[in-house]
């Protein structure tokens, strides 16, 4: 029987750190862009007696972060029992004034990240009786003045359109609006989670 793991994306800060310890129970798989506290998170998870994360060191605004993330799994002989997408940015300003590269890399993470994984690892997750945790905020309900590109993401984020195709709809699906827990805005940028 092949071992499964929870994948957690943005596992580094705030949300996605406090989803792997309550997931510590599970063997875990970790992925961010900030290896070094990731190598943090791992050690205090195997201290307080967990099994040793699979850590994936990795930006998932790159268009191949998927492919990455199914290499090193399939190298640890793992398939993905739970998906938690967790990772997640916006820009808070007018998107005329805002970077377009930086927009589209809210996209990129938001949209592309969390449907690749989703599609990706399906077959795991349907074999496995699994499931997906998609965090988003609140405010993707909202219309909000200078923030339009990213309230459109966390929209498709809580939307739950993918809940319907890869997975067993409303009981595999649930999105988690964390508003209330304390979302950081850092240099113009709304950290929803853990980027």
């Amino acid at each position: 029987m092949t071992d499964r793991v929870t994948l957690i994306t943005g596992a580094s800060a705030g949300i996605g750190t406090e989803l792997a310890r309550v997931f510590a129970g599970h063997r875990l798989a970790l992925v961010d862009r900030r290896g070094d506290r990731l190598t943090t998170l791992a050690s205090e998870i195997v201290a307080a007696g967990g099994t040793a994360p699979i850590i994936i060191t990795l930006d998932l605004e790159l268009p191949d972060s998927g492919d990455k993330i199914a290499a090193v799994l399939a190298a640890e002989g793992v398939e993905v029992e739970y998906l938690i997408n967790n990772a997640g940015f916006g820009l808070f300003g007018r998107a005329i004034e805002r970077d377009r590269v930086e927009q589209l890399g809210i996209i990129a993470v938001n949209i592309r990240g969390i449907t690749d994984l989703s599609l990706r690892f399906a077959d795991h997750l349907i074999r496995h009786r699994g499931g997906i945790l998609n965090v988003g905020s609140i405010a993707g309900f909202l219309p909000g003045p200078g923030m339009a590109n990213d309230l459109q993401n966390v929209g498709f984020v809580l939307s739950g359109r993918l809940s319907g195709d890869p997975v067993r709809p409303r009981r595999s699906y649930r999105p988690l609006q964390p508003a209330r827990d304390g979302a950081a805005l850092s240099g113009g940028r709304l950290l929803d989670a853990a980027v």
